[in-house]
């Protein structure tokens, strides 16, 4: 039985775009135009569950709480 270990890998490629500065938009297209600029979406991309589960974690940090994955899980 052959066990297998993980390695860190430095990161291959790294996609950073500029965009207008976001006024009057709603706090999920702000989420989503992070998510676009630091290269966790594409545009076009269908992916939008990672938008949601930064949403998630953000409106917990600005409470406060600490959530587990159940709750994370739930409140998507």
């Amino acid at each position: 039985m052959v066990k297998k270990t993980s390695k860190d890998l430095p990161l291959l490629e790294l996609t950073v775009r500029k965009y207008e500065k976001p006024y009057n938009i709603s706090n999920r297209e702000l989420v989503k135009k992070f998510c676009l600029g630091i290269g966790l979406l594409q545009p076009g991309d269908s992916r939008d569950v990672i938008v949601e589960i930064l949403l998630v974690l953000l409106k917990s940090k600005k409470e406060r709480k600490e959530l587990r994955i159940e709750e994370v899980q739930g409140k998507l």
